[in-house]
């Protein structure tokens, strides 16, 4: 027996992981009670490969024994087995194992498995002999030591999973296959007699077994069956379970689930998308069509050595098979295509490329407007055409400033309209007048009628003319609009309308059209959700459910597949150009962000009101108070955006005793008095109605010419034709009230006095200048106050940018504002 001062000490109490077995050695006398556990002090040294001791040298000669700390060791399965057997030889002592109790246990003998078993082996402890047993099999125990000792023969169990299906669960029954034996799993069976031996179950290969069923969805339920949910068995479960080795059985008669391959390409054909592939299982091989014709009203179809189960876009597709057996997807349906697609592997813009191709039966441009429209006009009127003969809507994106109005409008002049519905255009209040306008104007001959204000809306009626209307007045006599058909609708200014949850988006969603054209150069402005919305207009059910859209495009940032994929299945239906890309003849603009520095004054004003407003959101509410955390943040962001614009615009309880000047304002002053005296023209945008006022006083006192419109303003249309036949002044134009509607092409220079949470708000501004008829270079100038929100929220607009560029173009972001970006601006 060898005698030494080492106590080794092997930890169980940590789960098994493939870093391997723990083992630690101290400095101490090997004493212990008469139960076996050690008792006494012991001591942590570094220990030396040049030891004296016998074991510990073995130790650091045994390969995948791997020091982790000065008395720490790391064993590979190889080393442990090497371990056991030498201390067994030797008669080892001063060996102890560390329990779940904590305690340290005396080992007396070590049985351990021969040869190079793959992974990490559990170690057993047996308290009544005192044995520690390192066996790939959990159930190595003393009673199958004299097995373990022959050895045993290696048979890897087969998994047998038995499936019935239930009204609301699906059911299973697991079994393991030894030698043509079969087991249940559930038994407690250890040893099992051949005639060539005795067997031991593989217990842990069993436990890893029951482990992916779980994974793949799978629950115990108290009879030792597995259960699964069967709203999501043949969607997501049975998907996970087939890429398994578990042999799967299905129903009373425990037919085998085939794993057979599909193969299958997609067409598209006017009004029709055709689906035609071939099963292979094995060397048999079936046709598609037969099995889908064969398969309806079930889930599966039958094959020659069992059944095969159809992905889910299949069964509807079996549904869809016409007389002729074709395999025929009506195509209002593209969101079952794509799932088939995305399920086959196959690339959307394939199939969707004849959609992308204008069809030579499309209607052609007469000379008219062959000489009005420009040629990437000519091209989106044709592309729209396109979708208006094979029944899809579509979304004109273009650009601010490049023309959809006039596309949109030789659209309805170049139709082959085969009905006699009347037509419908809905736009914003600000912009309705300018439809008129457009439409006598290039269309003089088409019947207009304006249901608009006090038009009698009984008088709807499903005639052969083009009703202009409002989306407020939309919602307002709903019940009139609905009560007919339309030929074609068409959306102006579609991002007016991108709540899906709000009633004028549903008052637009009972219309009933052949044809919907939305008109939008920002259809995308905060979040991915936007574009479901849209589409759920234009073609209902294109991107599926929104529960469903989400699901799989909620995060495009985080996959590039998805991206991918969602851009090519969108493409043929959303146009969208730049001015950079299409509009050779255009000025040069140049934007520029403009710095200001707050006085102490106003600097004093604004750090007190910043530390004011962050105590009040981070403040947790009294007993009796329901706080409204997000009222508090929004009313934060305002007062403190105002102190940016001019601080007189604050309540009177956050105004200093002492008087302060804005920054901007005196900015403000500084950059008209260089463009107006030079007879010249200068448009400012401001959020704030007072600051408009407050700087249109001030221009007026130097003698300056101004012109003004807000929210409120009714003769706007008179105003613009002023500003634009004026030589020289000042247009001050609220911000919101400006977006849409104006061209002031008679200006060259923009000032932006207050940043916007959108980057869209203040760049359809600015194309109210830079758009088709500007002749001179356009400058633009962003007024920001450094070290405040202001910055925070030019951040949070290029966020924005990146979003909606990314989703039309290269689909690589997204973006919500969420409560931390909020939290943000506050820093």
């Amino acid at each position: 027996m060898i005698n030494n001062t080492h106590i080794w000490e092997i930890d169980l109490t940590k789960p098994e992981s493939n870093s391997g077995i723990q083992l630690e050695i101290f400095s101490g006398r090997d004493k212990y009670t008469k139960a076996g556990l050690f008792s006494g002090p012991l001591r942590r040294q570094e220990i030396d490969p040049h030891s004296e001791d016998d074991a510990i040298r073995f130790l650091f000669s045994t390969t995948g024994a791997t020091q982790t700390g000065k008395n720490t060791f790391c064993l590979s399965n190889m080393a442990v087995s090497k371990l056991f057997q030498y201390f067994e030889q030797c008669q080892m002592s001063g060996v102890y194992c560390r329990l779940q109790d904590k305690k340290r246990h005396r080992v007396k003998m070590f049985v351990a498995d021969k040869g190079g078993q793959k992974g990490v082996a559990p170690l057993i402890y047996d308290s009544k002999s005192g044995t520690l047993i390192y066996s790939l099999l959990e159930n190595a125990t003393p009673a199958v030591l004299p097995v373990l000792e022959k050895g045993y023969p290696a048979i890897e169990p087969v998994p047998h999973l038995y499936l019935n299906m239930e009204e609301k669960l699906i059911r299973g029954f697991l079994t393991f296959v030894y030698d043509n034996i079969e087991i249940q799993a559930n038994t407690k069976l250890e040893k099992i007699n051949l005639s060539s031996g005795i067997l031991l179950r593989d217990f842990r290969y069993e436990r890893e077994t029951l482990q992916r069923i779980y994974e793949a969805g799978g629950h115990t339920s108290i009879k030792n069956e597995i259960t699964f949910y069967k709203k999501i068995f043949f969607s997501k479960t049975l998907p996970l379970l087939l890429k398994t080795e578990i042999a799967l059985f299905w129903g009373a008669n425990k037919e085998k689930i085939s794993r057979a391959a599909i193969s299958c390409s997609i067409s598209y054909d006017m009004d029709w998308f055709s689906v035609s592939g071939v099963v292979t299982d094995g060397t048999d091989t079936y046709n598609l069509s037969e099995l889908l014709r064969a398969s309806r009203g079930k889930v599966y179809a039958q094959l020659k050595d069992g059944i095969l189960f159809l992905p889910e876009p299949l069964h509807k597709i079996a549904r869809c098979t016409t007389k002729d057996e074709k395999n025929l997807i009506p195509h209002k349906e593209l969101w079952t295509v794509h799932q088939l697609a995305e399920s086959q592997a196959l690339d959307p813009g394939n199939y969707l490329s004849g959609l992308s191709k204008f069809s030579e039966t499309v209607s052609k441009l007469s000379p008219k407007w062959e000489m009005i429209l420009r040629h990437y006009q000519k091209e989106g009127v044709m592309w729209a055409l396109n979708l208006y003969q094979n029944h899809f809507g579509g979304c004109l994106a273009d650009d601010m400033g490049l023309g959809k109005t006039v596309q949109a409008i030789a659209v309805l002049c170049s139709r082959e309209k085969h009905t006699k519905l009347p037509d419908l255009i809905v736009s914003p209040k600000i912009v309705l007048y300018n439809w008129l306008n457009e439409l006598e104007r290039f269309a003089p001959n088409l019947n207009l009628v304006l249901a608009y204000g006090d038009f009698d809306y009984q008088k709807i009626k499903a005639e052969n003319v083009i009703y202009l209307t409002t989306y407020d007045t939309l919602f307002r006599h709903n019940e009139a609009f609905i009560g007919i058909g339309y030929d074609t609708i068409i959306m102006d200014e579609t991002q007016m309308v991108k709540n899906y949850r709000t009633k004028r988006y549903h008052a637009l969603k009972k219309l009933q059209a052949g044809f919907m054209l939305a008109l939008s150069g920002t259809p995308i402005e905060n979040n991915i959700e936007e574009l479901w919305s849209l589409f759920n207009l234009l073609n209902p059910g294109m991107l599926g459910s929104h529960s469903s859209f989400m699901k799989t495009f909620g995060t495009v940032n985080t996959s590039e597949h998805s991206m991918e994929r969602l851009k090519k299945i969108i493409s043929p239906f959303l146009l969208r150009r730049t001015k950079d890309t299409v509009l050779n003849d255009l000025p040069s603009k140049e934007e520029s962000r403009v710095y200001c520095e707050m006085t102490e004054n106003q600097r004093a004003l604004y750090d007190t009101l910043l530390v004011s407003v962050r105590k009040e959101i981070e403040r947790k509410p009294s007993r009796n108070e329901i706080k409204d955390n997000s009222a508090a943040i929004l009313q934060a962001l305002l007062y403190l955006r105002e102190s940016c614009s001019d601080p007189a615009l604050l309540p009177p309880k956050f105004r200093s005793a002492i008087p302060c000047d804005s920054c901007k304002m005196e900015l403000f002053q500084e950059y008209v008095n260089r463009i107006v005296p030079a007879s010249d023209k200068v448009i400012v945008y401001s959020l704030f109605p007072r600051v408009l006022k407050k700087m249109e006083t001030w221009c007026q006192q130097q003698g300056w010419k101004t012109f003004y419109i807000d929210g409120q303003t009714n003769n706007r249309q008179k105003i613009v034709e002023d500003f634009e036949k004026s030589v020289q002044g000042v247009f001050f134009i609220s911000l919101k009230a400006g977006g849409l509607g104006l061209n002031l092409t008679s200006c060259q220079y923009v000032l932006i006095y207050d940043p916007w949470w959108n980057a869209t708000a203040e760049q359809q501004a600015a194309d109210r200048v830079y758009r088709i008829g500007q002749e001179k270079p356009v400058f633009i100038y962003h007024f920001l106050v450094k070290n405040t929100i202001e910055e925070k929220i030019y951040e949070l607009q290029q966020k924005k940018i990146r979003l909606s560029s990314g989703i039309l173009d290269e689909l690589n972001q997204s973006g919500t504002l969420s409560m931390e970006e909020i939290l943000e601006l506050l820093s």
